[in-house]
């Protein structure tokens, strides 16, 4: 390359953004007989990219679109049966507690 020349730059070549597979559905299934909760979010955070991508590429753009995909409902519904044994009362007074006690601190 003499003095003065310059490379032209190319245009990036994206990745295709990866899109929902048969195995995603088929895991949506195996998720209800799942009995630990923490299995069950690690696999919903891995699928969700997906999820997005496919609603995106399906026109469907958004937080309503993506919180009320067949999928996500599944899972969503796994993780509140695992999450059962105590109410949501319950909880939300242990966690007050917990973050008052940290205040006092």
């Amino acid at each position: 390359m003499s003095k003065g020349e310059y490379v032209k730059e190319q245009p990036m070549k994206t990745e295709p953004k990866p899109l929902l597979t048969a195995r995603d559905w088929l895991n949506a299934m195996y998720v209800q007989s799942a009995v630990n909760v923490s299995g069950v979010i690690h696999s919903l955070a891995e699928v969700m990219p997906r999820i997005r991508n496919s609603c995106e590429a399906e026109g469907k753009i958004g937080t309503d679109a993506w919180n009320n995909h067949p999928i996500v409902r599944m899972y969503a519904d796994q993780i509140a049966h695992l999450t059962s044994g105590i109410s949501y009362h319950e909880a939300y007074k242990i966690v007050e507690g917990k973050i008052n006690e940290s205040n006092a601190e």
